[in-house]
């Protein structure tokens, strides 16, 4: 979750998803695979998922979060990083593991192919 150094949330060590229900919260727009991520974490944990406004991208969202009018669970990107008044916190939630699959000809692929599939191989997100 992103939010504003001046959140009070800013200053607990553990952040529960349901602590962000005292807060505007802002999100993707509806048609967007985040929204879907995001709301079915809010689900899963039986928590109400009541956005206060919804977003085409980070930027949007992250100026906004930064001016401390609102938080937000967003994708973690260099965005972030241009805005001194942002910490990222991360959420106590069960692990959610999801695959993906990666196809391609072992005879035709370039060198690179094959390092970014291995960093890909090594990467994950906890949720």
């Amino acid at each position: 979750m992103v939010l504003s150094k001046e959140n009070p949330l800013s200053k607990k060590e553990k952040v529960e998803l349901k602590d962000l229900l005292d807060y505007p919260f802002y999100t993707y727009q509806k048609n967007m695979t985040l929204y879907s991520t995001i709301k079915d974490l809010f689900i899963s944990q039986h928590l109400p998922f009541k956005p206060t406004n919804y977003f085409d991208d980070e930027n949007s969202m992250i100026g906004l979060v930064n001016a401390n009018l609102a938080v937000s669970i967003m994708e973690d990107n260099d965005t972030l990083l241009s805005y001194q008044n942002i910490i990222k916190k991360e959420i106590s939630l069960p692990y959610k593991e999801r695959e993906i699959y990666i196809v391609y000809d072992p005879l035709n692929i370039s060198k690179l192919s094959l390092d970014i599939i291995q960093e890909m191989l090594n990467f994950k997100i906890l949720i």
